[in-house]
């Protein structure tokens, strides 16, 4: 307070206070959709262990809760992309070459984020059994998912139309859309399947929010997503965990059959061309010429 009212006096000459309507209604309008935006995002933080509750019991609400959080660290992938490219896309968004330089840092981020998915669910038991107690093993089945939702949520970084447009009502409405799809979805699938219907519900959930922000955000500011590749490399990924799955099933795989497995899909990638050769090629340049300063 203090601080407050010595800024105010030194800086008499510079601020003076004065009201003004339109651009108190300007903001409003932009910030006031935010409020049911952000209530419809917790709901959908939170919908699934209430579904839980409800459906199952408070021991399964725990082990749950344990999955969710050693997936947490996936949001740690994207946390850079959201600090770095929040400010940049607002600030250059009126250039030409935005929209081309953001669809090549999409496809940047889906270099990490698809081998980071399938790492998750390669390892997913070992991962479980090296930071938990024997009782909450059994959540390992379910991490891999949790670890997926959690890294598709903050996606909305990369299709920033409705921010620039302004359009925080359509947000809102998304956003409450997306914690009711999520809630429906985990009230029916949890009674079928138990605690992998929550990861499932909130996993398709996430996608669904996903796709409809991507949708949204488009018609207010194209952004030229590669989409054939994009979808090429989500497919192939989904592919290789629901053969892991399987093979899982019928037994457990060796630590060094794993290693075999994490370096083929490595390798699998690169037909796809998320990452292209000249793109490799100038990233190797770069490193080159730190080395030689």
């Amino acid at each position: 307070c203090m601080g407050i009212c010595l800024g105010l006096l030194v800086s008499h000459g510079v601020f003076r206070f004065r009201f003004d309507w339109s651009l108190v209604k300007e903001m409003l309008t932009f910030s006031l959709p935010l409020v049911p935006a952000a209530i419809g995002t917790v709901a959908s933080i939170y919908i699934d262990r209430m579904a839980i509750k409800e459906l199952m019991t408070l021991e399964h609400v725990g082990l749950y809760s344990i999955a969710y959080r050693l997936a947490t660290p996936a949001s740690l992938l994207i946390v850079g992309f959201q600090m770095a490219l929040t400010p940049l896309v607002y600030h250059n968004h009126h250039k030409p070459e935005t929209p081309e330089n953001l669809a090549c840092i999409f496809r940047y981020f889906l270099c990490l984020g698809l081998p980071a998915c399938f790492f998750a669910a390669l390892y997913a038991e070992d991962i479980v059994k090296l930071l938990t107690a024997p009782k909450f093993h059994e959540v390992s089945s379910i991490f891999p998912f949790l670890f997926a939702s959690a890294l598709t949520v903050g996606m909305y970084v990369f299709a920033p139309g409705m921010g620039i447009a302004k359009k925080t009502k359509i947000l809102a409405v998304l956003a409450i859309l997306a914690a009711c799809l999520n809630g429906l979805l985990n009230f029916l699938l949890i009674p079928i399947m138990g605690l992998m219907g929550a990861a499932t519900g909130t996993l398709l959930g996430a996608f669904a929010m996903m796709a409809a922000w991507f949708y949204f955000s488009h018609r207010h500011y194209s952004i030229p997503f590669e989409w054939l590749r994009i979808l090429a490399g989500v497919g192939w990924t989904v592919l290789l965990v629901l053969l892991l799955a399987k093979f899982n099933l019928e037994g457990d795989i060796p630590l060094l059959a794993k290693t075999f497995i994490a370096l083929f899909f490595l390798v699998s990638l690169f037909p796809i061309g998320l990452l292209k050769v000249s793109e490799l090629r100038l990233f190797f340049k770069y490193l080159r010429e730190i080395r030689a300063t």
